[in-house]
């Protein structure tokens, strides 16, 4: 009884809640299986925002996957992200597009491109985008995280009894911490 997840909504919460921060025809870069999954499984299974390039960032620099997802019809480049010369170029790269990461991995930090906190995910911008910048739509408020996403469960790191939960659960924590840090300069 104790390892039954049949109430346990905080991962399709997390997917929802993350689609939600997304606009249109985003590219979403994340590194974690338990993540990965959820948004395959949204996309995939339940025909959910199919829009969204989902990148498996670990993946990302194989050419069997860059050319499985081009066959997929994802439309973002993809290539290598190993270090900050690899983001510069996939944030160049996939400027017509935005680009988000989650909080399960770490981006470097690069005079190059610029990140900003957006709910479950942080921008990747690149620091010369095109001049047609309607088609990027603006980052979600910043209280997204506090008025707009969805929270059903405990959300408490050693009451969740299994890495998949608790992997999630530190997402939503990074990003709180972000907003705070944001809110701590104004």
């Amino acid at each position: 009884r104790e390892m039954s997840r049949r109430d346990n909504y905080i991962g399709y919460d997390y997917a929802r809640n993350m689609f939600a921060t997304l606009p249109r025809d985003s590219v979403l870069v994340m590194q974690k299986d338990v993540q990965l999954f959820l948004f395959w499984a949204q996309q995939h299974a339940a025909q959910k925002r199919s829009d969204v390039a989902i990148v498996a960032r670990g993946l990302s620099g194989s050419d069997w996957y860059q050319s499985m997802r081009q066959r997929a019809g994802v439309r973002a480049f993809i290539g290598p992200l190993r270090n900050d010369a690899d983001w510069n170029v996939f944030a160049s790269r996939n400027a017509d597009r935005a680009v988000f990461t989650g909080w399960d991995q770490d981006v470097p930090v690069s005079p190059a491109y610029a990140q900003k906190a957006a709910g479950l995910a942080r921008r990747v911008l690149a620091k010369n985008p095109p001049e047609d910048l309607s088609k990027l739509q603006k980052i979600p408020p910043s209280d997204i995280l506090k008025d707009f996403y969805v929270y059903r469960g405990r959300y408490r790191y050693g009451d969740s009894g299994d890495f998949f939960t608790s992997d999630l659960i530190d997402d939503y924590s990074k990003a709180h911490f972000a907003r705070g840090v944001e809110a701590s300069h104004h």
